[in-house]
């Protein structure tokens, strides 16, 4: 009997794949590097990840739309940093060879091009099922924002969301406001930093720190369309002052957060409190700070209970209590800024 040929073809190497694949995107003098990076980048999370986002573009958008142009110039580019990054070059020295700076979120911290981010469809649908919040806001959310706002720093981007407070029930609370809204858990712990033990609360959820990091331009701005009502105005508020390292001086009659290099958010978030009947003022020195220094101002911070933090609650309380004749201000001010209010609550 002659046994027929089954016409089975064993499956191609992944690595050998792979380094095909790399040889006809990277530039020549790469190509043998590539070819020895492929063991290491099949096993390279985001290298993977970045990968699978861009295929699946490939796969679903039109091959002559612009976006997925753009998404296979910053494929190559990421490619090319991977493959140096693999063979021993630091974030430094991968820029260094790309000439572009742009690469070094890449290879540092696991960051993957934002095009194929924001495009890639199957992300985009787990998204939307995972996360209801680019629907519609709600007060948990505005808070998480807020906590966002207070912690981030400018510009900043990164693989995982960490929150600190020296106070359980803040993080308990931003624990709670996280799920609520967007259905992710925070693991939580303590953590010794300078002699202080405060408690974190972190999350991979990459999803989420993509979108927080998009919407807020990374910081730069407050997220408008997320703060649509009063109740999300002060929830934003709250989670600021929780997290942002608010400082009170009874001594000076001051509420008082600081920011190193971000004056612009600062005022975008004074126009957050005025339209709450709260007047903040900015200053841009050599540290940027923003102030509630006014009687009236003061009062409605605590009537608002707008902050939370206990180590701000008290104090401001019994300063009041104990100061009731402090005027910073012309009151003018102070009825012009609730009338807005009214306008908007």
């Amino acid at each position: 009997m002659i046994e027929k040929k089954t016409g089975h073809n064993p499956a191609p190497n992944p690595e050998h794949a792979l380094a095909a694949e790399l040889r006809g995107i990277v530039a020549p003098e790469l190509a043998e590097l590539a070819a020895q990076a492929a063991p290491k980048l099949l096993v390279d999370q985001s290298f993977e990840r970045g990968r699978a986002m861009y295929h699946r573009l490939v796969a679903a958008w039109q091959k002559d739309d612009p976006t997925l142009t753009q998404a296979r110039e910053d494929f190559v580019l990421f490619a090319k940093a991977h493959v140096l990054k693999v063979s021993g070059r630091t974030p430094a020295e991968v820029a260094d060879l790309l000439q572009t700076k742009r690469v070094i979120p890449w290879v540092r911290s696991g960051q993957v091009p934002e095009v194929l981010c924001d495009n890639d469809p199957i992300r985009g649908a787990l998204f939307a099922k995972r996360m209801s919040v680019p629907k519609g806001a709600s007060p948990e959310f505005a808070y998480l924002l807020g906590a966002y706002a207070g912690t981030r720093r400018l510009g900043a981007t990164a693989v995982a969301l960490r929150f600190s407070a020296g106070e359980e029930q803040l993080i308990e609370r931003l624990t709670k406001a996280t799920f609520d809204s967007c259905g992710i858990s925070l693991s939580r712990h303590l953590h010794k930093r300078h002699g202080i033990q405060r408690m974190e609360a972190l999350s991979h959820a990459q999803e989420l720190v993509e979108y927080l990091h998009t919407i807020s331009q990374g910081n730069a701005v407050v997220p408008w369309k997320h703060l649509q009502t009063s109740t999300e105005r002060r929830e934003f508020i709250r989670g600021f002052l929780d997290f942002s390292g608010a400082s009170f001086s009874a001594e000076r009659h001051r509420l008082t957060v600081a920011r190193k290099n971000n004056p612009a958010l600062l005022e975008e978030i004074a126009i957050v409190l005025k339209r709450e009947g709260v007047l903040a003022r900015v200053s841009r020195g050599r540290l940027p700070s923003l102030s509630v220094e006014s009687t009236h101002g003061l009062e409605r911070v605590r009537d608002l209970e707008l902050v939370t933090a206990e180590r701000l609650r008290t104090p401001l309380k019994t300063a009041l209590t104990t100061n009731p004749n402090w005027v910073t201000g012309r009151p003018e001010q102070y009825e012009a800024v609730m009338e807005v209010a009214r306008r908007l609550s």
